[in-house]
């Protein structure tokens, strides 16, 4: 009688034979738990359990099938609401949230929720035709959801339409602590890179706009500023912001990147999209201690200075 091998994690050395990344998945001689790829056979803790020939062979990529086409943000936000509404916020998760320096109501009104254990999505699926929804697919005659274990971020254009969510994992994944809710990989539909535009309770500047980087950074940041703070998904996408920019038509614009914004790629991004504001707007860029995010600045009273450009 062979004795399987132990359980082992993907690593950079032994990546996952199913999906070939270096994290996140587990595997040994017989059997894999992958955390990205569906075999239609779920596994309690997450991911779907794949029956393996020979975990030495080759990785192979497996086959993308076509996405289908992203519905409009009108149907994109009913549905994203219900959902919503479905989802609980689990006790870790609010006090994750607490301890960043929110108040109760502040995370309440912003709608954060715990991502589903169970990936089933029937009573949606009854309730609406969620092809072109981003974060959900169908398998086997049911309706499914992709969500890795973290806390939901609603992601609201400037019309406050719920457009999209971006998953803080509890465990990293890839050295990422943010993905999107997306279901691209498993035949169904992307978000994209859209901006997120966080509303204060109470505006208290009507004429100005500030940019920085992620929309839980930008609620925290909006709350506190008093004016709508822009989140982006990644400094790449300077150029879907200045179109956010020019729909929400302040007089000023603040771009507001944390220390990264030192590191040559991220400055050169941050650059272009200055340039770019300088050309219609009163453009500055945000100043304060390295050591800290934008959003830990503002709930520790740090004094961020605006340097006019």
């Amino acid at each position: 009688m062979i004795t399987p091998k132990p359980f082992i994690n993907a690593r950079r050395d032994t990546p996952c034979p199913i999906c070939g990344k270096t994290s996140w998945c587990g595997f040994n001689d017989e059997i894999a738990v992958c955390m990205r790829v569906s075999s239609g056979r779920e596994v309690n803790n997450g991911g779907w359990l794949h029956k393996l020939d020979n975990v030495f062979t080759s990785y192979v990529p497996p086959k993308t099938r076509s996405n289908v086409k992203r519905k409009p943000d009108e149907f994109i936000d009913m549905v994203y609401r219900e959902f919503i509404r479905i989802l609980p916020l689990s006790e870790d998760h609010l006090q994750s949230l607490l301890e960043r320096g929110m108040a109760e109501e502040e995370i309440r009104r912003r709608q954060y929720r715990t991502t589903p254990k169970d990936r089933h999505a029937d009573s949606l699926g009854e309730k609406f035709n969620l092809y072109g929804v981003p974060g959900f697919f169908k398998e086997n005659g049911r309706w499914k959801c992709v969500a890795a274990q973290g806390i939901l971020i609603p992601v609201k254009n400037e019309r406050r339409q719920i457009v999209g969510f971006q998953i803080r994992l509890d465990r990293k994944a890839d050295n990422k602590k943010y993905v999107w809710f997306s279901s691209a990989k498993m035949g169904g539909s992307t978000p994209g890179p859209r901006i997120h535009v966080a509303m204060p309770q109470k505006i208290k500047i009507p004429d100005l706009v500030w940019i920085t980087e992620g929309p839980l950074k930008a609620d925290i940041a909006a709350e506190r500023l008093g004016f709508p703070v822009l989140g982006v998904p990644g400094v790449n996408c300077w150029k879907s912001a200045i179109e956010v920019v020019k729909n929400l038509n302040p007089e000023r614009a603040v771009v507001a990147y944390d220390s990264d914004y030192h590191k040559k790629q991220v400055s050169i991004h941050a650059r272009a999209l200055v340039d770019e504001l300088k050309k219609h707007y009163k453009t500055g860029v945000a100043l304060w201690p390295e050591e800290k995010g934008l959003d830990d600045a503002l709930v520790a009273g740090v004094s961020i200075k605006v340097k006019v450009v």
